[in-house]
């Protein structure tokens, strides 16, 4: 219900959230601007449910995604943290992989890489 899901937002920093089945498949993603815009809803706030305010997943990364290959999803993306499924046709969310920290290791080994080569 809505005032469970608000409350998630509210104890994270994230700004969307995966719905998943009983079995633990991706099956939406609930965005934060989702939810504020039933917050003036008054008593049937309470019967707004996950399924009411989730979005189709369009973007999700595999295990076996290569980083150079999963950068354009990773830098087309305003989640923060990016799904990831064990396969596109199974959808088990299995982890997520953060935008913020991937960039700042990418930022680190182009860091290392100009000084090795200054040297």
């Amino acid at each position: 219900m809505l005032p469970e899901i608000s409350d998630i937002f509210l104890k994270s920093p994230r700004n969307y959230l995966p719905v998943l089945s009983i079995d633990k498949r991706l099956v939406g993603i609930i965005s934060l601007q989702d939810v504020k815009a039933h917050l003036n809803a008054g008593e049937e706030l309470r019967a707004v449910i996950a399924l009411d305010l989730m979005r189709p997943v369009e973007i999700m990364l595999t295990p076996n995604a290569r980083l150079m290959d999963a950068l354009p999803t990773i830098m087309g993306s305003e989640m923060e943290m990016i799904p990831v499924v064990n396969s596109e046709r199974e959808m088990r969310l299995v982890g997520s992989v953060s935008r913020g920290k991937t960039l700042g290791l990418l930022s680190e080994a182009i860091g290392e890489s100009s000084q090795e080569n200054q040297i």
